[in-house]
C-alpha cells in the first residue's frame, strides 16, 4: 500500500511507477495537485486493486480508463476535471470492480448499460456531473449487490426506479435528486 494523500504534490503521475512497485495493491494520491490523467499503461498493473486519485487536477477523457477497471476493486476519481463519457469495456465479461466514484467531474453522456457486466459492483457514485438519459434497467437486473447509488445533480430523465428495483435488497443509500 502506498498512501501519499493530503499533501501538496504536483506534476503528473509517473508512468513507470508500475515497475517501481510491481506488487502494489493500493495507491492513494487523493488531496494533492497532480495534473494530467491516469496513465493508460497502468492497465497492465495486475496487482493494483485500489486506486484513489480524488481531489486532484486530473483532466481529459475518462474513456481511456476502461482497461484499468478490469483489474481494480475500487476506482475513485472524484473531484477532478474528467470530461466526456464514462469508461466501459464492451468486451468485459467480468471485472472485480466493486466501487466506482466519478462524482464532481464534468462527465457527460449516458449511464453505460455495459456496467451490468461488473456483477460485483456495490457502489456507484456519479453525482454532480452532466450525465443524461435514464437508469439502465440492466443495472437493476444484473447488479444484485448494489449498496450505494448516488446519481444526484445530473440531467437524468425517464423512470427513476425501473423494475425490478426490488431486487436491490442490500441498498443502503439511494440519491437520485
Amino acid at each position: 500500500s502506498l498512501d501519499i494523500s493530503s499533501n501538496s504534490y504536483t506534476g503528473m503521475l509517473p508512468m513507470m511507477i508500475t515497475s517501481y512497485f510491481p506488487s502494489l495493491e493500493s495507491l492513494n494520491v487523493c488531496g494533492n495537485s497532480f495534473t494530467g490523467s491516469i496513465p493508460t499503461s497502468w492497465s497492465s498493473w495486475s496487482s493494483l486493486s485500489v486506486l484513489r486519485a480524488c481531489q486532484n487536477n486530473f483532466y481529459g477523457s475518462a474513456l481511456g480508463l476502461e482497461s484499468l477497471m478490469l483489474n481494480l476493486r475500487v476506482l475513485d476519481l472524484s473531484y477532478n476535471s474528467y470530461t466526456g463519457y464514462l469508461p466501459y469495456d464492451t468486451a468485459a465479461s467480468y471485472s472485480p470492480i466493486q466501487e466506482i466514484n466519478f462524482c464532481n467531474n464534468s462527465m457527460s453522456g449516458y449511464l453505460p448499460t455495459e456496467w451490468q457486466a461488473y456483477s460485483d459492483l456495490r457502489s456507484i457514485k456519479l453525482c454532480n456531473n452532466w450525465l443524461s438519459g435514464s437508469l439502465p434497467t440492466a443495472w437493476v437486473s444484473n447488479l444484485p449487490n448494489m449498496e450505494v447509488l448516488d446519481l444526484s445533480n445530473n440531467d437524468l430523465t425517464g423512470t427513476p426506479l425501473p423494475d425490478p428495483f426490488y431486487t436491490w435488497t442490500r441498498l443502503r443509500k439511494l440519491d437520485l435528486s
